[in-house]
């Protein structure tokens, strides 16, 4: 997690292990939301692209 903080917000590690432990709870749990909400995203694209190779197959005779 403190990658991916880092590598989108720029925050290095130090900085955030000295936030004050609100601060981290709330930082992390938001970028797990993000995180969810990106994975959740990325596999609906995957079904749809996968129903469209079915499809097209179909269409296609089955090739």
């Amino acid at each position: 997690m403190l990658h991916v903080i880092f590598q989108r917000h720029g925050l290095p590690p130090h900085e955030v292990y000295n936030l004050p432990v609100r601060w981290k709870r709330f930082m992390y749990k938001s970028m797990e939301i993000q995180l969810m909400k990106e994975e959740e995203e990325r596999k609906k694209l995957e079904r749809k692209a996968e129903q469209q190779r079915v499809r097209r197959r179909v269409k296609g005779g089955g090739r």
